[in-house]
């Protein structure tokens, strides 16, 4: 036993042994401890799998992994293991938290956490392969950040290629296909089903998306058989296996990721990596609709007017918000908003234009405006060559670094109704195609296109962002604000 260690409360056990809320060095863990009748079996392969758990964990390091912080590995006495003490685990979470279902932005971030776990794990060298993804082994802080956990199932494959393991190694419901033998039994899966089966680490792939599966439905996963195989020998597509789950999600929007991490061949499978993409570009629309509804019941987007000064950015502006053009006008500097309404698919948004100096003194101004928008309109001066050649190339690169990966994008011709004009509006259409983005022309002087231009970014912005669901961000935000954001949990 560990000096200053205090065993205080059962938390849970399993078939390999049980865990324990204790008081260590004066501050809370937990301790899991090998069962007492698997310590003095005849033969020590449970023993060994437990010092093989410990011995991955202790070179582990990353936020979405449990840390471990000691163990104790004994001839005498039951092995150890000593880690952070976790809030509750996602099993339990969904089925105390949420009798319903886990909010959207909510399950994002826990998929996003699980997924780039799984990445760390994947990209040792030589990779870990979990072999036991389930929501009972993804713990959860109180403040919702997730982290893998039991490694004890664990098993390093060479250079990650497919190797021959033992079949079912974790929990059968969560178990990709290609880790079943065909005479497998649920009954006696020790009994039968000895047979050695090849595999990789995109097992842990479907059991990553059967995880998701669960999380968006509120409910353990059913698979129907409980086995991929025929009495025959024949393997049942996954998608038939699991059809009632499958019908349960619905059109939920991350069904999608689903199905690509329960493909029935491995190889067609998304890499953790990949995945982990997925869920950070997703989490970044969620932020983005988070502050779209922070101003209100009226959703509020942010669109930033970019270009060279004297390209006609605030007379745009003028032009839309006031119906008013000036011949001469100030020059912005540093910034400049300007609030409208604006319709779309039937639902009223607040359109907030942001006015940008093109002065290289006031530059250093515009990185924190456009750090926050949900769109940019690239502004150049047709009858200027230098806007658009220069211009234009210097605020797109600019944008790369400046402003939210999702941020929605349209190239904007203005002064159209000047005499001299030296871009063509081919070579303005090519360069938009070139940056895969639409292109406009337009006449702030004359009011050509000026509200289209603004409706083409707002809309731009609402598909970029499926804005579809802003009323359930409302509601939620309006939820938090009556109830405090604190989740209620009794796990």
């Amino acid at each position: 036993m560990l000096p200053n260690l205090k065993r205080k409360k059962l938390m849970g056990s399993g078939s390999f042994g049980s865990v324990y809320k204790a008081e260590w060095n004066g501050g809370p863990v937990a301790v899991k401890i090998l069962h007492e009748k698997l310590f003095t079996c005849p033969r020590n392969e449970y023993l060994a799998q437990f010092e093989a758990e410990c011995k991955i964990l202790q070179n582990l390091q990353h936020k979405n992994v449990v840390t471990l912080l000691e163990f104790i590995i004994s001839h005498t006495s039951p092995p150890m293991l000593v880690t952070e003490l976790l809030d509750c685990d996602l099993g339990k979470y969904i089925a105390n938290c949420h009798p319903g279902r886990i909010p959207y932005s909510e399950t994002v971030s826990i998929m996003l956490d699980v997924a780039e776990g799984l990445a760390y794990l994947h990209q040792q060298n030589p990779p870990i392969v979990h072999r036991d993804l389930a929501s009972k082994n993804i713990l959860l802080t109180k403040e919702r950040q997730a982290k893998i956990a039991d490694v004890g199932l664990a098993i390093v494959l060479p250079k990650g290629e497919q190797n021959y393991c033992s079949p079912v190694p974790g929990t059968p419901v969560y178990a990709a296909p290609e880790t079943f033998h065909p005479d497998y039994d649920p009954i006696f899966p020790v009994s039968r089903g000895r047979s050695r089966v090849e595999y990789d680490n995109k097992i842990d792939i479907f059991s990553l998306g059967i995880t998701l599966m669960e999380v968006i439905n509120g409910r353990l996963p059913s698979p129907k058989p409980w086995t991929p195989f025929t009495k025959d020998g024949r393997q049942i597509p996954e998608k038939e296996r699991r059809q009632s789950d499958i019908e349960m999600m619905g059109e939920h929007k991350l069904k999608d990721i689903v199905f690509c991490c329960i493909k029935d061949s491995p190889k067609k499978r998304p890499s953790a990596k990949e995945l982990a993409e997925l869920f950070q570009c997703e989490s970044e629309k969620v932020q983005q609709k988070e502050r779209i509804v922070m101003g209100g019941k009226t959703p509020k987007i942010e669109v930033a007017v970019l270009g060279e000064s004297g390209v006609g950015k605030s007379s745009l502006i003028l032009r839309y918000s006031d119906h008013i053009f000036f011949q001469e006008i100030v020059p912005t500097f540093g910034m400049d908003f300007k609030n409208s309404t604006i319709r779309l698919h039937d639902r009223e948004f607040t359109l907030r234009i942001v006015d940008t100096a093109g002065q290289e003194k006031c530059q250093s101004i515009v990185p924190q405006l456009i750090r926050n928008v949900q769109g940019i309109a690239i502004v150049y001066d047709v009858t200027n060559k230098s806007s658009f050649t220069k211009g234009v190339p210097r605020m797109h690169q600019f944008i790369k670094n400046c402003a939210p990966d999702n941020v929605s994008l349209i190239l904007v011709g203005n002064k159209t109704e000047e005499r001299g004009r030296v871009i063509t509006r081919k070579r303005g259409e090519n360069c938009a195609k070139q940056l895969g983005i639409n292109y406009i022309e337009t006449s702030a002087k004359t009011g050509l296109n000026v509200e289209e231009m603004f409706r083409m970014i707002a809309n731009e912005i609402y598909g970029n962002l499926d804005l579809s669901d802003i009323d359930v961000y409302i509601s939620s935000r309006e939820r938090e604000s009556n109830l405090g954001t604190e989740s209620s949990c009794n796990c």
